[in-house]
């Protein structure tokens, strides 16, 4: 009996702050994002749970939670069984909380693009679990369900429909049609042919190949400071032998001249950046530092664990272990996400 009245006690607490927050005028989803972004997302759920306390009907304190979830998914997981453990079981609370945000939202267009990818991910764990293999078909259809209503709420959105032509190439069996999937391609080729030619190399087989290299050459010379493109083109070059790297880091670079605070071109250019020449990467991740130094840790804490591995490679051990050290205080678990989607929760 003690420890129900302790938990009443505690709630009413968190019920009370969280009113007076929202009374104050402060934005609830907002103070998590921010709790997330800066390396503490448990804090963050702490936060939200309380707020939803106060304000369960509050769609945006629902979706936060959500991505809440799914920023710490993979948290704990160190071997092929943690997925079920921990991996799983944080999807399906994520779930939860999209779907609660549709139900209080439902023409909002990224809650549904969010549990489009919610569902995808789901539908990848159970690929894994043969005892989910029957379920897989089902969760895969409400992901293209999901893609499709975000596209219809949101047509202008190009990331929206080009997760819908990903998720609908599978066929009918996983609630796609290789005829939808193509009609989508040939929309976002009007809108943008950038991703026109992303969506058709998603589309391509070994029947049917699609020459999306060609494409982007074709389309650099219009489109010169197109990230995607440059990024499509820096990858492509990446991926084949030695003699090429060149011209993969030419591109990364070209990305980080106009966008310094890109943090997965810089990865990549680190990655790709002979031993011998790893001082060719320091001035880009200087200033990618100096592009993020006013935000959030979530992205400082790249710059600094790239700092640490390039220390490390120069046999500088103290600077190295400085530099690690201030990567994992600003993001204590490496936690992050798969979605394109980082921006803070609309108002």
């Amino acid at each position: 009996m003690k420890k129900i009245g302790l938990f009443l006690t505690l709630a009413a607490a968190l019920q009370m702050t969280a009113g007076v927050a929202f009374a104050q005028g402060q934005d609830l989803a907002m103070q998590a994002y921010k709790l997330r972004m800066n390396g503490d997302p448990h804090a963050a759920l702490a936060f939200l749970d309380s707020a939803l306390l106060a304000h369960p009907d509050e769609a945006r304190i629902w979706f936060e939670k959500g991505r809440c979830m799914e920023w710490i998914k993979t948290e704990g997981c160190r071997k092929f069984t943690d997925s079920w453990k921990y991996l799983a079981p944080r999807l399906k609370v994520s779930r939860r909380c999209f779907n609660r945000a549709i139900h209080l939202d439902p023409d909002n267009s990224r809650y549904h693009y969010w549990a489009s990818e919610n569902a995808a991910l789901r539908g990848m764990v159970g690929f894994y679990s043969p005892w989910k293999w029957p379920a897989v078909p089902f969760i895969m259809r409400r992901s293209v369900k999901e893609a499709a209503t975000a596209v219809r709420l949101n047509p202008e959105n190009l990331d929206y429909r080009y997760a819908l032509v990903n998720y609908s190439r599978f066929g009918t069996l996983f609630g796609g049609s290789k005829k939808l999937a193509l009609a989508h391609a040939d929309i976002l080729e009007s809108l943008d042919p950038v991703y026109g030619a992303m969506a058709f190399e998603e589309l391509g087989s070994k029947k049917h190949p699609y020459d999306a290299f060609s494409r982007y050459l074709e389309l650099e010379p219009k489109y010169p400071e197109h990230l995607k493109l440059l990024y499509q083109l820096a990858v492509y070059y990446a991926g084949k032998d030695s003699t090429f790297t060149d011209k993969a880091l030419y591109y990364f670079k070209k990305i980080l001249e106009i966008d310094p605070g890109n943090s997965p071109a810089l990865t990549q250019l680190y990655r790709e950046m002979p031993k011998d020449r790893k001082d060719e990467a320091l001035p880009f991740i200087q200033a990618y530092l100096g592009h993020v130094d006013s935000g959030y840790n979530y992205y400082k804490s790249m710059g600094q664990n790239l700092l640490g591995q390039y220390y490390q490679q120069k046999r500088n051990v103290d600077k190295a272990k400085v530099c690690f050290a201030e990567a994992g205080r600003l993001n204590p678990n490496s936690n992050g996400t798969s979605s394109i989607d980082l921006d803070p929760p609309a108002k």
